[in-house]
């Protein structure tokens, strides 16, 4: 009868609590709560035991009404307050500061409210689509949690398979399933990219990765380090809007330029040349022609002191500004001196002239 009537009571709390304030909700919770705590009896304790028994006894299901921050959750349902669950997980959380009632309860084990588990963050994640900072704290926890511990065993790669199935976020301007993802950015090309360069699909947003190291990346999530080639290969073969289009926008073509050059000094020659192959075919060069701005290809482009009759597509001057981008134009192909047969050519035409 003691079981009735504490379901009934917390029934009506329940059906109150979107119509009343927090704190009204709670000390109204409380109240009906405070009527089933269980004190020792005296002189004889098993009398109090029997009576808690035969309370928790009477209903042979998990199903037992209790407070949370979401209102009256079955215990199942609620979870333990965790910070690091907090910023991404939406399950309803026992406030810590009830804790008394919970002990004065004696809430039997099978009845307790539990601690987060991995099943709740894939049922998170299978549920709805996280924002960007929720999905960053997520992967933050996973990271921070298993990234450190060495080689992954084997159920916890079947962990990470199922969180990385269920994932699935917005960012950077587009739709993000963590399944999809097979590269990250580490921290040298983060240091020169800026914020709104265009990335490839399978390479996860940087703003979802924050506080992370690089080295925990691999073997928490399995993902390799974005290549400088991935980017370039992703430029040429994917039509990007005007602003990020290498080979019709000076500008985005000589901070492409200049990411190539802080990057170069660590790239092997096999690195190198395959990028000689990806640009050498796209006018990928802010060149000026009598002050007339041109995109031209590597060979087609001139340093300035080749530029003898005044009339070639000359390198722009602010893209020189740094010896380490001539190096990089030379090994592309673009020329530092004009060549014996254009000389003549040019020379034979004033001539005439």
């Amino acid at each position: 009868m003691a079981r009735v009537a504490y379901d009934s009571e917390m029934s009506k709390v329940k059906d109150a609590w979107p119509t009343l304030q927090t704190q009204d909700a709670e000390q109204l919770a409380l109240y009906a709560m405070k009527s089933f705590v269980f004190h020792p009896s005296t002189p004889d304790p098993k009398v109090s035991q029997i009576i808690k028994d035969a309370f928790y006894n009477c209903s042979t299901t998990d199903k037992f009404p209790f407070i949370s921050d979401q209102g009256i959750r079955y215990t199942k349902d609620i979870r333990l307050h965790n910070l690091q669950f907090a910023h991404f997980m939406k399950t309803p959380v026992f406030p810590a500061q009830l804790r008394p009632i919970s002990i004065s309860m004696a809430l039997p084990e099978h009845l307790r409210i539990g601690t987060y588990t991995f099943k709740d963050v894939v049922k998170e994640l299978d549920s709805r689509c996280l924002s960007e900072s929720e999905m960053a704290a997520c992967l933050r926890w996973w990271g921070t949690t298993f990234g450190s511990q060495g080689p992954l065993d084997e159920q916890h790669k079947k962990w990470r398979n199922e969180l990385l199935k269920a994932g699935r976020t917005h960012s950077g301007g587009k739709d993000v399933r963590l399944s999809s993802i097979s590269k990250f950015i580490d921290g040298r090309m983060l240091g020169v990219r800026r914020p709104d360069d265009p990335l490839p699909d399978d390479t996860i947003p940087p703003a979802l990765i924050q506080g992370l190291t690089s080295y925990t990346i691999p073997e928490a999530f399995g993902w390799q380090e974005m290549s400088i080639i991935h980017w370039l290969r992703h430029l040429r073969n994917n039509p990007q809007a005007a602003a990020h289009d290498i080979t019709r926008m000076p500008s985005f073509a000589q901070h492409v330029l200049n990411v190539l050059s802080n990057l170069w000094h660590s790239l092997d020659e096999n690195s190198r040349s395959d990028i000689r192959e990806i640009l050498e075919d796209l006018t990928c060069i802010p060149t000026t022609i009598s002050s007339v701005p041109h995109m031209m290809r590597p060979q087609e482009a001139y340093l300035p002191e080749a530029d003898v009759f005044r009339d070639l597509p000359v390198v722009r001057q602010d893209l020189l500004s740094d010896f380490r981008t001539e190096q990089v134009l030379q090994y592309l192909g673009v020329q530092k001196r004009c060549n014996i047969d254009t000389f003549i050519t040019k020379l034979v035409t004033r001539n005439m002239a």
